[in-house]
């Protein structure tokens, strides 16, 4: 009965422990990466204090938070996406100091880029709400696009961009105030119709649940004249994207015009 109570005690103790290094594994990958974990915000002061990073590098550790969120928001991160995450954290984290202090750094950022792909391995999420609201108060109109570009290539890496990823995006770009014509315009370049999981009208026509039957005719017309104008384009990409646009916006002018 004895021997029994004591392996009770060391599992549980072992329980603890592990418990323990799994949040000082999350508070530093906090602290490098610059967001929100469970509710643990790291004080910017801290995050420099162990990243050695320059102000200006802030929105940037955001964004790369933001744009797991987004390609985990199917239940899933692959490593399609993560490497895109990853060679896009490369060249835009910047660090000062001399040789040996940037290598040490870099090696930080790459450990901790690592762990927190672990953290979406395993099926778990972050509040995105939260990352986008620091964000328009620390980042700039340029740093919100880029991030949000950002956010694209990793929705399309795979080649298919889920209707869960794609709805999380447009939410992202909502809270992060971008220009709705220019955040789709972005969209047809990077993420064309050809690679959606499912052709949200709404999306990608740029319809709104308020506009009346007026509204929703003169936008209709509008994008069929940019589509139409596209199925003579040379690259075969692009004819195949407005062939598609075109049947879309056939079957949407059917649902609400009739």
């Amino acid at each position: 009965m004895v021997s029994i109570f004591i392996v009770f005690l060391v599992v549980v103790c072992i329980i603890l422990l592990i418990g323990n290094l799994k949040a000082d594994e999350l508070r530093r990958v906090i602290s490098v990466l610059g967001t929100t974990f469970f509710g643990q915000t790291v004080r910017r002061e801290e995050q420099e204090e162990h990243s050695g990073e320059s102000n200006q590098n802030g929105p940037k550790r955001l964004g790369i938070m933001l744009a797991l969120s987004v390609a985990a928001a199917d239940g899933e991160l692959n490593k399609a996406e993560f490497a895109v995450i990853r060679k896009w954290a490369g060249q835009n984290i910047k660090f000062g100091g001399g040789k040996f202090s940037r290598f040490i750094s870099y090696r930080r950022l790459r450990t901790a880029l690592n762990e927190a792909a672990d953290f979406f391995y395993a099926g778990n999420q972050l509040d995105t709400h939260s990352i986008c609201k620091e964000l328009t108060q620390t980042a700039t109109a340029a740093d919100k696009y880029d991030i949000l570009e950002l956010c694209l290539h990793v929705v399309g890496a795979d080649g298919v961009a889920s209707e869960k990823e794609l709805e999380e995006l447009q939410r992202c770009a909502w809270l992060l105030g971008a220009e709705a014509d220019k955040f789709r315009s972005m969209m047809e370049k990077i993420l064309p119709v050809t690679v959606h999981e499912k052709a949200n009208a709404g999306l990608l026509l740029g319809l709104r649940p308020n506009m009346d039957t007026e509204e929703v005719r003169q936008g209709l017309t509008k994008e069929y004249r940019k589509w139409n104008a596209r199925t003579a384009n040379r690259n075969p990409d692009v004819q195949e994207q407005a062939e598609q646009m075109l049947r879309l916006i056939a079957d949407t002018r059917k649902r609400y015009m009739t």
